[in-house]
C-alpha cells in the first residue's frame, strides 16, 4: 500500500525525468543494460539482494529487488557509495533501471531533508562497511541489534534518514533499499 503523497514514475535505460523535485528519492537495481537485456548484476549488488531477501519473504520478497538508493538534491544527486557521501549528474543512471519516488514531504520538510543531505555531504561522511556487516549478522541471526561507525552511512540509511519516517529516524542504519521499495509500494 503506497504512502499517501507518494507517486513513482519508472524509467527504463536510455530514458531520463524532464524534471528533478529535490526530497525526492531514486531506487536503482544495478546492472546496466545494452541492446535491451539487464547486463551482469555486480557481486556486492547481488549480495545486497539475497540479504534483504532473508527478511523479505513472500509477497515482500519483490521489494528485495532494489540495491541502491539514492536522494535528488537541488542541482545532482546524492549518494553513499564506497568512496563516502558523494554527488553525481543526474545523467548517471541514464543507462540503468530506476524508479522515482515522489515523496510526500511539505517544502519546509523538504528543505529540512536538503540541508541534512548537504550537512552529510559537506562533512564527508564515510561509506558504512561495519554497518553493512551489521546488517548482514541481523539479517542472518534475526537478532535486532546494531553497530557502527558514528560519522559513516549507508545509501538507504541517507534517504531513510533524510526522509525521517517515524521508523526510521530511531535508526536509520539499518533501512535498505527494499524498506524504501516498500515504503513506496514499488514492485519491478
Amino acid at each position: 500500500m503506497t504512502k499517501e503523497g507518494v507517486s513513482v514514475q519508472r524509467y527504463g535505460p536510455g530514458e531520463m525525468p524532464t524534471e528533478w523535485c529535490a526530497g525526492d528519492y531514486m531506487l536503482v537495481s544495478a546492472g546496466v543494460w545494452k541492446d535491451g537485456k539487464r547486463g551482469r548484476v555486480p557481486f556486492v549488488s547481488m549480495m545486497i539482494q539475497f540479504g534483504q531477501s532473508l527478511r523479505f519473504r513472500g509477497k515482500r520478497r519483490s521489494f528485495a529487488h532494489w540495491n541502491h538508493a539514492v536522494w535528488v538534491a537541488d542541482n545532482d544527486l546524492v549518494e553513499a557509495l564506497g568512496r563516502g557521501v558523494k554527488t553525481s549528474p543526474y545523467t548517471k543512471y541514464r543507462d540503468v533501471e530506476f524508479h522515482l519516488v515522489h515523496s510526500n514531504l511539505k517544502q519546509i520538510e523538504r528543505d529540512d531533508a536538503n540541508t541534512f543531505i548537504q550537512y552529510e555531504l559537506n562533512e564527508h561522511a564515510s561509506y558504512g562497511f561495519v554497518t553493512i556487516v551489521s546488517i548482514g549478522l541481523s539479517l542472518l541471526t534475526g537478532l535486532k541489534f546494531s553497530f557502527g561507525i558514528p560519522g559513516s552511512t549507508i545509501c538507504s540509511g541517507l534517504v531513510g534518514a533524510a526522509l525521517a519516517a517515524p521508523k526510521w529516524r530511531e535508526d536509520p542504519s539499518h533501512v535498505m533499499p527494499a524498506d524504501l521499495a516498500e515504503y513506496a509500494d514499488i514492485e519491478p
